[in-house]
């Protein structure tokens, strides 16, 4: 597991989805649902007429788990420590486990770890990771079952984390010094589009092939509206490392990092304003369902959300299949009406 800016940390791109609204019989079809700590309410805060919702268990394995991810609601991608990643076509029912190693590394010495994983538009999968007795790597393979392809080009930096719009798909990493960005418009030829020199880079979000966001060290907050090729640093205001972020549309974003920090802007990143999480743990990855509700994670396996805004975060009760064993939390994605977590040995579902 890499550490990032002195924390033990796995980041993943954010899938930035609209939250669906349901509407549960016998309640009226104007007020819309949202999951709040574990709970499905009414917008009117009326908890009695509606059902409980728990989470659940659909993937449980030793071999561990540092993503999730979906390209829609039905297709999705979890992956780990190991070389073992599961796929769903059904979104989430049923999940099929492949081994990276079966399809064309069986020569390779040390095991390869695919720490963030993506599915593009056209069903290829992207995914960053670590070969065991080398370093960083790129992995890409056409379809699950496809033989997979690596660049190795990387080994001695780190990449740290990934967005895919379409077919198109960017990392950000740091070299020796200074953070990078590269792109790729079918997995397998990667360029190095852009390179900072005065920040180091930790999480990236794309909200379409064009505008995207990427956050780094001593709170620096950089924005692209041409796929990459140039970035402007935007006024965040604080010191603090950012590690992750996720717009639910132009203007409405959220940025976490470490000490507890969050950020929001309302209006595309012109201006950034700090929130109350309530805690110091350091958060490794923000999570968006529109522009008032919003799910972090962090260390101490802390989960908190927020359904006005960020005007409050509150700590969400944690799963209660997760023991002192898998408790860790990793990674955070909302698809339609679900929220999943990929923990240390479980990926688990909020419905």
């Amino acid at each position: 597991m890499k550490m990032i800016f002195g924390i033990s940390v796995i980041l993943l791109a954010s899938v930035v989805t609209q939250l669906s609204c349901s509407t549960p019989p016998g309640t009226n079809p104007k007020v819309n649902s949202y999951v709040l700590a574990g709970e499905k309410r009414g917008s009117d805060g009326n908890q009695e007429r509606l059902q409980q919702a728990e989470w659940k268990t659909v993937v449980a394995s030793e071999s561990g788990f540092s993503s999730i991810s979906f390209r829609d609601a039905m297709n999705g991608i979890a992956s780990g420590s190991s070389e073992y990643y599961f796929v769903t076509a059904d979104g989430g029912m049923t999940w099929k486990e492949h081994r990276i190693r079966e399809r064309n590394f069986e020569s390779e010495e040390g095991e390869y770890n695919l720490v963030h994983s993506v599915i593009s538009s056209s069903g290829s999968i992207y995914a960053i990771g670590a070969l065991e007795n080398s370093g960083s790597a790129i992995f890409s393979a056409r379809a699950p079952n496809d033989p997979w392809n690596i660049d190795d080009k990387y080994l001695r930096q780190s990449l740290n984390d990934l967005s895919v719009i379409g077919d198109q798909a960017w990392v950000v990493g740091n070299g020796e010094r200074f953070g990078y960005v590269l792109k790729t418009l079918d997995g397998i030829e990667w360029e190095k589009v852009w390179e900072s020199n005065e920040h180091s880079l930790a999480g990236v979000s794309f909200l379409n092939e064009s505008v995207g966001w990427a956050v780094g060290g001593d709170g620096a907050i950089l924005h692209t509206v041409d796929g990459g090729r140039t970035w402007t640093a935007q006024q965040s205001k604080q010191k603090e490392n950012l590690l992750s972020v996720a717009f639910a549309d132009p203007q409405n974003g959220y940025a976490v990092g470490v000490k507890g920090t969050i950020l929001r802007t309302s209006n595309g990143g012109r201006t950034w304003e700090k929130q109350v999480s309530g805690t110091d743990n350091s958060l490794i990855r923000v999570a968006v369902a529109g522009s008032d509700v919003a799910w972090a994670i962090g260390q101490d396996r802390m989960l908190l959300q927020t359904t006005d805004g960020g005007v409050n975060w509150k700590k969400s009760p944690l799963p209660s299949e997760l023991n002192e064993y898998d408790a860790n939390i990793y990674d955070i994605t909302i698809s339609g009406k679900k929220v999943w977590l990929a923990t240390q040995n479980r990926i688990m579902v909020l419905e």
